[in-house]
This record gives structure tokens, sequence and C-alpha cells, in this order.
């Protein structure tokens, strides 16, 4: 009896599959690999990506077996599933039935890898955030040139990004959201034999019956009577996984957005509230806010393109899913969808509202202009004033030394004036940067101390596996001494 169990991760980003093919055959030297057309879109199929990894326990129960894993990777959120297969006794899948969940599998297994038993769990840290290269994103991010924030350092940012991993990262303004996501998905087990007795945990999905079953209790797990439709319905499952993962992520880039903009939210008012009237700070928010918009949109579009993925049911060719188990997930699905969208729409709401302080400060911008125009005038007066002026000192009567300095008073003037203006502005300039620097140094500190508390919250979490703690712990770490890093270069610029 075949166990199959997948594992999935996604990023925040769509990932270029035949530029990163290369880093793939690298990172899987001694495994098959090739790209097509996957559970309806296009996949990197790498095949047993660990050659010597046993399963020793699930949820205290040992069984030891050799484990497959297979690879499938997607542009979409860079979607990522490793496929868990394993085979089981008939005595050992009775004593294991009541153990084969999701959580279970994922959290409270143990395997035994590179001669060292670790938690399947620990995958996560091994293949997901290597492959995904967080580490050398936290390096790129981490680099002098990009640590002060403005639009043309994201700007380089992206495009070097997308250089070096291959991945079009999602921004809020200038950052990438660079997280991973990851969790277990559904078990299939493959009863070709009959050996499990069907009961009232487990209801016929199929149209022909004694072929397909979903568990009562934990509907993510599957299990087949019949061996010939094996490869459909893994395909059909990974399509389903594809599913989920736009549901979802969509539905956590919401949510990140919002919290984006509630600190955001935070920072205007209290700037109102205070009567800044810092130009240099109303200047940026506009922009700011304009890529914002720019970005906010660039997510909406990619979510929206792929609306037709969200609760459409597999297609099959041999495989025959009742009407009513159809039924029941393209209305599951169409809520997730629905809710979704409505997040998108909150979002979108939420950015319109955001921009108004930067329009009712517009007449910071007006009166630049207006001052651009009243020295363009106060030019044409001098000029004005100049020519009679040279024309009067031109007289023979007036001595030399009257007209040098008469001439030498004239052309003084503007020059001093001008001068003057250009040093004003540059202190004010300066003055604003400042003051603006100051404001970014105390959101940088409150963020490092948010993600110090998060961080000892995450080692104090006990139902997590230590091996995948402490690899969380650590990467977590890597990017608060960024942060840090960061914060001190901010320090320097007041």
């Amino acid at each position: 009896m075949q166990c199959n169990f997948l594992f999935r991760a996604h990023q925040y980003a769509n990932v270029d599959l035949d530029e990163k093919l290369p880093f793939t055959k690298a990172f899987f030297p001694k495994s098959k690999i090739e790209k097509r057309n996957y559970a309806q879109d296009n996949c990197v199929i790498v095949k047993n990506i660990i050659e010597d990894i046993k399963l020793k326990s699930i949820k205290d129960q040992k069984c030891e077996t050799k484990i497959e894993v297979d690879f499938y990777t997607y542009r979409l959120f860079g979607l990522s599933i490793m496929n868990f297969k394993f085979q089981v006794s008939k005595d050992m899948a009775n004593k294991l039935l009541n153990h084969l969940k999701p959580a279970n599998l994922l959290l409270h297994s143990t395997m035994v890898m590179d001669q060292k038993e670790q938690s399947i769990s620990n995958l996560f840290n091994t293949i997901f955030i290597k492959y995904f290269q967080v580490e050398k994103l936290m390096e790129i991010e981490s680099k002098e040139k990009y640590l002060i924030f403005t639009r043309q350092t994201g700007q380089q940012l992206r495009e070097n990004l997308k250089k070096e991993l291959y991945c079009d990262y999602f921004h809020t303004t200038y950052e990438p959201v660079g997280g991973i996501t990851g969790g277990p998905g559904a078990v299939l087990i493959n009863d070709d034999k009959n050996e499990i007795t069907m009961d009232d945990h487990w209801k016929d999905i199929g149209v022909n019956q004694n072929t397909i079953y979903q568990n009562k209790i934990n509907g993510n797990v599957l299990l087949l009577k019949k061996n010939n439709y094996l490869d459909e319905l893994r395909e059909a499952i990974i399509e389903m996984s594809r599913q989920d993962t736009l549901l979802s992520a969509g539905a956590e880039l919401c949510q990140g957005w919002m919290s984006h903009l509630n600190s955001e939210l935070y920072e205007i008012r209290r700037n109102i509230s205070d009567d800044n009237e810092n130009k240099y700070y109303w200047r940026e928010l506009k922009k700011n806010i304009e890529i914002m918009d720019l970005n906010f949109l660039e997510f909406h579009t990619t979510i929206s393109a792929h609306g037709g993925l969200m609760g459409k049911f597999p297609d099959t060719t041999e495989l025959d899913f009742s009407k009513e188990y159809i039924d029941e997930y393209k209305e599951n699905k169409r809520k997730a969808r629905i809710s979704v969208f409505q997040l998108l729409n909150e979002v979108k709401y939420a950015i319109n509202n955001l921009s108004t302080p930067g329009h009712t400060h517009d007449e910071h911008l007006l009166q630049a202009e207006t001052e651009k125009v009243h020295e363009r005038l106060l030019m044409i007066s001098f000029i004005a004033m100049a020519i009679p002026s040279g024309v009067a000192i031109m007289t023979p009567d007036i001595s030399i030394i009257i007209k040098v300095i008469a001439a030498a008073t004239i052309f003084s003037i503007p020059l001093i004036y001008f001068s003057f203006r250009k040093v004003q502005k540059y202190l004010s300039y300066k003055r604003n940067m400042k003051n603006d620097f100051k404001r970014q140094i105390k959101i940088e500190a409150e963020n490092i101390r948010m993600n110090k508390e998060q961080n000892e919250q995450l080692k104090s979490m006990d139902e997590l596996p230590e091996d995948i703690k402490e690899g969380i712990v650590d990467l977590n770490k890597q990017g608060i001494d960024a942060q840090e890093k960061r914060l001190n270069m901010l320090k320097t610029k007041l």
C-alpha cells in the first residue's frame, strides 16, 4: 500500500522557470529534471530529490520504510511541492490510519536523512528555504547601497533581484515581500489491494462506487481503491494545491498590505496632528503612495488574471468524482474567491484614502512653483533696472571709479540675492531631510523591537519541532541583523 503526502511552500514572487532551470539542475544534481505541462500549467518536475531517506515514525508509531521525494515547482508565487511516497504494510496501515493527518505527518513525524534523525518539517529549512534562496535575498538587501530606501534604490533592488534570483517579487513601497510560507497538503492513500475496510469515517466521492473516498474528519485525506487512477488523482490534487496557494497567498498579501497601510496611517496621522510643515515629507509621501498604488496594481492584476483558476474543478479523463463532491468543492472555493476580492477592494480603498492627506498638502508644491515664478519676475525686474542704470553711468561726466562701483553694484544685487536663496533652500532641504531620517529611525527601531518579540515567541512554541524552529529563528535573526545595520546607517545621516 502506497501513501502520498504533499508538503508545499510558496513565496511572494513570480518565478522565471526557464531562467532558474540552471540553478535547479545545480541544486538537484543527481535527479532527473523535466519541464512540461502538469496540473494545467508549466511545471519543472524533479524526480527523487533525496537519495537516502527513511521514514522512522509517525506520531510515535514506528514505521521503518524508505521514502521517495519528488519535487514540483511553478511560476505563480513560486509554488513548490514535495510529494513523499512510501510503502506500508496492511498491519502498519491500520495502526497509522488514525495518525495519517497532514499536520501529524509534517510536525510529528521523524525521518533519517544523511544519517541524522530529524523531523519531516525540517525539509522546510534544508530544501524550501535554500531553493527559494532566502539567504541570498537577505544578502542582496543588506548591501549598503540598498539600506537607505529611496525610489531609485527600490527600483534598482527590484531589477537586481530579478537578475540574481530569477524572481519578480511583489513590493509594497520600496521593499520586496521576501517571506515564504509553507504547510502540509493532501494525504493520498493508494489501497489498491482493498486492505482497509471502509467505515463511517469515510465518504464515497466517486461516480463509481468503491473507487475514491474522502475522510469525513479530515477532508485533506483521500483513499483510492483503484491503482490505475493514481497518477491522474495525484495530478488533480496538485492542481487543487495550486488553487489553494493562489487563494491563500492572495489573502496573506492583502493582510500584509493592510498591516503596512496601518503603520503608514499612524505616521501620517501623527504628522497631521503635529502640524508638520516639512515640505520634503509631504512631497515624498505623495510620490511614495503613487509607487505603492502601482505596486498594488501589479499584485491586483496578477490575482485577477488567474481568477479563472479559483474554483475550477480539475479536469480528469478517466477518474470521475461525484456531482455532490464537485459542487461542494466549487462552492467552498467560490466563497474563498469572494473573500480574496473583497480584501483586494479594501486595500484599494485604503490606499485611495491614504493619498488624501498628500493632496491636502499640495500647497507646498504650489508654493514652490510660485516661488520659481517670483524669482523669474524678479530677474526680469533686475534686468529692467539695469538697462537704464547702465545707460546713465555711461555718460562722460561720471568718473570711471563711480562707473565701476555702480556696475558692480547692479550685477552683485541679483547674484547676492540668488546665492542667498540657494543657500536658504539648501539648509531647508538638509533640515527636512534630517527630520525625515529621524522619522525613519523611529519606525525602524520599532520594527526591530517587534521582530525580536516575534522571534522570542517562536522560540517558545512547543508544538514546533526543535530543528525547524532553530532554522527559522536563525533566519529571522539574520533579517533582524540586516535591520539593525540599516538603523545604524540611518543614524549616520543625522
